[in-house]
């Protein structure tokens, strides 16, 4: 499934991961990719 996923601490120290759908179709072959190449491949 397509997601981004951002990572950070709150004030408490605790980890914490925010995940949120993306609107492309699943890829299982797509792998890993930052979000700068996310948007580039949608800019085509």
């Amino acid at each position: 499934m397509p997601v981004v996923a951002i990572y950070f601490e709150d004030p408490d120290q605790h980890s914490l991961e925010f995940i949120a759908m993306l609107p492309d179709s699943p890829n299982p072959d797509g792998g890993i990719v930052s979000w700068d190449e996310w948007q580039r491949t949608r800019a085509k």
